[in-house]
């Protein structure tokens, strides 16, 4: 699917791809996206009651996914990204970037388990990087999924976890250097996405827009808008 989208949410990168699949097999979909997202993170090793740090990013970018087969497809997305973190008084830009797999299993014509596992990467920077953070994770999860693009509409919900991240930062103009880890690496993701008619007439299928929202709650939590073309 393509997908545009508003985010607020916040981690490495954006996380999991966009939506599940809106292809049956085999194809292609091309996705531009935008917003903002937060994630709850914490300094590795410290024991004390000020641990805890909220990263808070905007992006603007886009997804590409490509259909290997009816069960199996491999994402990737990258992004323009501003970032704040407020605890250490930091405010820069710069990108961000993942790549993975994504996995169907269907249950009947029109219920599916949608599942995913990638890695995922961001790095932001002041004008003479005095000033740093860098971003790391494996990111993975799973959805039940109703409905079919194909049929005009489709709707998921399910859970997200990213079992291992890094999040080294350097701020207050290189005076401090801290590693910061997910504090609850855990989610709940739900969206829903409407598709149009196939945009070529019924001799092809293949070809449509779509548009949603998908949404979650816990490490990372937001809410994401998605336009989409699927071919």
């Amino acid at each position: 699917m393509l997908l545009l989208a508003p985010l607020w949410l916040a981690t490495a990168a954006l996380g999991a791809p966009l939506a599940p699949s809106g292809l049956q097999g085999v194809g292609v979909e091309v996705s531009a996206y935008t917003g903002g997202q937060r994630a709850w993170l914490r300094e590795a090793g410290c024991t004390g009651t000020a641990c805890d740090a909220w990263r808070a990013d905007t992006l603007f970018g886009g997804e590409v996914a490509v259909g290997l087969a009816a069960p199996v497809a491999i994402y990737a997305h990258a992004a323009y990204v501003t970032e704040e973190m407020e605890a250490a008084l930091y405010t820069a830009e710069g990108y961000a970037a993942g790549a993975g797999a994504r996995f169907t299993i269907p249950l009947s014509r029109l219920l599916a388990v949608n599942a995913w596992a990638g890695v995922e990467h961001q790095f932001t920077g002041n004008a003479d990087l005095s000033e740093t953070a860098a971003a790391w994770a494996i990111d993975a999860g799973a959805t039940l999924r109703g409905g079919r693009a194909d049929e005009g509409v489709q709707a998921w919900a399910g859970v997200g976890v990213v079992p291992w991240s890094r999040n080294p930062a350097t701020v207050l103009d290189g005076d401090v250097t801290v590693t910061l880890a997910a504090r609850l690496p855990v989610e709940a993701v739900a969206g829903v996405m409407l598709a149009s008619e196939p945009l070529f007439g019924p001799w092809n299928d293949r070809t449509r827009l779509a548009a949603g929202v998908t949404a979650s709650y816990g490490f990372r939590s937001g809410v994401t808008g998605f336009i989409t073309l699927l071919h």
